[in-house]
């Protein structure tokens, strides 16, 4: 029995333990909904289980349907690495369909890599089984053929082809690895022939895309050929059995009752083989000529039966809505599986402006093994399905496939749970219900197809109004703009456009003066970039006096290392995702004052509205490491004179005298530490989140961290069986706590509190 005096001991000890250690939060992370929108490169229906589909994509790992397509989830367990999102192939055991395979990989400092993760449970986890196979699952040939397959004879021999590290065997169920050959052929496909025991196929491209990168300080040199190659000994030894200037081996398709007959889907059209492929010609009565044939597809009980898609892009006006093709006649004759009007398209996305979009740069098609009325492809938005042989489809409204590259994330300073976010191929999104379901605001005709968004704010002076950046990632030399809304972004307008490569990085309303926002300019200075300021809520724009050291003649400085190497979701496309909004932040406390990021040479401050600028760099951490790059600035919205910044690699650092010394926040070691996104306040005002991606140069662990003492102490708060999420921004509701993360790659999460 406890004495009186004694439980008072406790309890005082209890009190005092209690309010030194903040009680820990629990969330639980779920995707949110906004309709697919990325690019579904690979399909896989499992044929015991048929309800059962994998997909992978170029940069958010891989998804499962258990019901046949209605609906995803994200299977990325145990994925730690940012290019193990990047999927450019994926197999599935004949013998034991919950044995799984996929290779993941990427091009980074000259140099290509990859991994190959197994499965034995069907996904839930996986492992690292061979990083000798590269792959590049963001390149330019990801929604090629498998180049990853089981050997459906052999329940223990498996083969991977590798973007330029040639043939890859194993003989025990993946697990270890040995070269066979072909290093250096730029891989298209690898297939074992379904109905001939023993005989394996692997089809390059015509010329190895980014070969220049791969290959700088050698001389590369290959002849431009499509090249057909044949094993009969399990990969031990290869015979080149045709070499075509007129074909990309894409990939590979095969008959049942003619197994000497081989389909080639390559980039001018749909090829034949009728001698085992030493020889092909072009199938060409009744299909589109000159387009890229994405993919053939066969089907065991349909022998003389072959199934052709097609590459619609917008150029492509004269293709059909859904570009998919049938022969009966084993590819004499073919016909358009269906002319579907709007009528047989449903479930799709609500920002879809024109069904059109529905069959836009199709994949793969796939049948289902049991049902061959039952049908599948993918392509850039997600999967969707038909029951009745390809007359109708459903997109299902891409439910759980929420592949999207996302720049930045800011919640409404008006509305109460409402987020907005801008990324790329779409225009804005916005959720008025914390982050659950985002809606996209309409897209508007912009001069010089800007059909990207880079920066957006909303105005805390006049009720829906809104500001935010375009530009078109594929070309940034094309220029950017600024859309001006007054409603909610319902009836947006141009406003300014810039020229010369100029991309809107940030945007931000002065929170003191009614109509007066910033723009923060990328590109050349003698160009144009800097900072701009508008008056009049964003119609007319006037460049402010940003000064900067002399030697700096580019935003950034390090332009091609920022921009092309560190940070976008692959190393050929310049400003793709690498996350903006986060460089311009307006003080909340002193009128006039503003501090401005450069990303390796800075963190400069007006206390004039941008007529002078001070460099209130100090001891932060530039200049000490190459990959130290600045990637965020926030200041505390509740007390005056602490700001924050985010480093890749260096961490948080903080200032408590409006820059005039920092110190650092996270982590307190020399650890790397990627704080590529923060923001503080929560329900309690003290607390700060920061999200960590993992980056090439700087490796660390997809996270969320969590304080709720100023950044006393932290708590990863990430569900990390959600994989290697590369985080571009987050944001927090005030009233709930919900946490509502965006990333590149794998779309936008939110995170409710369950206690």
């Amino acid at each position: 029995m406890i004495r009186p005096g004694k439980f008072c001991i406790i309890l005082i000890v209890w009190l005092v333990v209690s309010c030194a250690s903040p009680q820990k939060q629990v969330y639980e992370w779920k995707h949110s909904f906004m309709g697919g929108g990325g690019f579904i490169t690979g399909l896989v229906v499992d044929p015991v289980d048929t309800a059962i589909l994998y997909a992978r994509c170029d940069v958010g790992g891989m998804y499962k349907s258990v019901d046949g397509g209605k609906s995803w989830n994200s299977i990325n367990n145990n994925m730690t690495a940012c290019h193990h999102q990047s999927v450019e192939s994926f197999a599935m055991n004949s013998f034991n369909h919950n044995l799984l395979l996929r290779g993941s990989g990427e091009a980074r400092n000259h140099q290509l890599f990859g991994d190959i993760h197994k499965s034995t449970d069907g996904g839930k986890t996986w492992k690292i089984v061979c990083n000798q196979v590269d792959f590049m699952g963001n390149g330019p040939n990801r929604m090629r053929g498998e180049k990853i397959a089981f050997d459906p004879f052999d329940s223990t021999f498996v083969a991977a082809f590798g973007y330029s590290s040639g043939i890859y065997r194993s003989v025990d169920i993946g697990e270890t690895w040995s070269y066979a050959q072909l290093k250096g052929e730029p891989a298209g496909c690898l297939c074992f022939h379904p109905y001939k025991k023993g005989v394996i196929y692997a089809g390059t491209l015509q010329e190895m895309e980014h070969s220049d990168y791969i290959y700088p300080d050698s001389k590369y040199s290959r002849p431009k050929l499509g090249r057909l190659y044949r094993s009969d000994d399990q990969a031990k030894t290869w015979k080149l059995i045709c070499e075509s200037d007129q074909i990309s081996f894409f990939d590979l398709a095969f008959d049942s009752k003619n197994p000497d007959m081989i389909y080639v889907s390559s980039h001018n059209g749909l090829f034949i083989s009728h001698d085992k492929g030493k020889s092909f010609v072009r199938a060409n009565v009744g299909l589109p000529e000159n387009i890229e044939c994405s993919s053939a597809s066969t089907h065991r009980a349909l022998p003389g039966t072959v199934f052709a898609s097609f590459t619609r892009f917008p150029e492509h006006k004269d293709l059909p809505v859904i570009p998919i093709y049938r022969s009966d006649n084993y590819g004499k004759d073919w016909y358009l599986l269906a002319d579907c009007k709007k009528e047989d398209l449903t479930q799709y996305p609500a920002y879809f402006e024109s069904m059109d979009w529905a069959g836009y740069a199709i994949a793969k098609v796939k049948l289902n093994p049991a049902n061959p009325q039952t049908m599948y492809f993918s392509n850039w938005y997600g999967v969707s399905a038909s029951a009745d042989g390809g007359k109708s489809w459903s997109g299902h409204y891409f439910k759980g496939v929420e592949n999207v590259c996302i720049n930045n994330i800011i919640s409404d300073p008006m509305v109460k749970h409402k987020f907005w976010y801008v990324l790329a191929d779409h225009f804005p999104f916005f959720s008025t219900d914390t982050g659950k379901v985002f809606h996209k605001i309409p897209k508007i005709e912009i001069p010089k197809n800007l059909n990207s968004c880079t920066a957006i704010a909303i105005s805390k002076h006049k009720s829906g109004c809104l500001l935010y950046g375009v530009n078109r990632w594929e070309k940034p030399s094309i220029g950017s703009g600024i859309i001006q809304s007054f409603d909610n972004g319902n009836n947006p307008k141009v406003v300014k456009i810039f020229d010369n490569g100029l991309y809107v990085q940030a945007l931000t309303e002065d929170p003191f003066h009614a109509g007066v926002f910033f723009a923060y300019i990328d590109g050349a200075l003698s160009l144009g970039s800097g900072v701009y300021k508008s008056d009049d809520y964003g119609s007319t724009w006037n460049k402010v006096n940003l000064q900067l050291p002399s030697y700096i003649h580019t935003l950034p400085h390090r332009k091609n290392w920022i921009e092309s190497e560190l940070l976008p979701v692959v190393f050929d496309q310049p400003k793709n995702v690498c996350g903006a909004n986060q460089l311009l932040c307006a003080d909340t406390h002193h009128e006039n004052t503003f501090y401005l990021g450069e990303w390796t040479e800075g963190i400069f401050k007006t206390n004039d509205g941008g007529s002078s600028w001070t460099d209130i760099s100090g001891n932060l951490p530039f200049k000490t490491d190459s990959v130290n790059t600045l990637v965020d600035i926030k200041c505390d919205p509740k007390r005056a004179n602490i700001i924050y910044a985010g480093f890749i690699k260096a961490g948080l650092w903080v200032s408590e005298n409006g820059g005039r010394n920092w110190s650092k926040l996270y982590p307190k070691n020399d650890e790397p530490f990627n704080a590529s996104s923060m923001v503080i306040g929560g329900v309690t005002a003290d607390e700060i989140y920061v999200a960590c991606e993992p980056l090439y140069y700087s490796p660390c662990h997809s996270s969320i961290i969590f304080s709720t003492d100023r950044g006393k102490t932290f708590t990863d708060v990430f569900d990390h069986t959600l994989g290697a999420v590369r985080w571009k921004g987050i944001a927090v509701d005030d009233i709930t706590g919900t946490i509502v993360g965006v990333s590149c790659g794998s779309g936008c999460f939110y995170a409710e509190r369950s206690n």
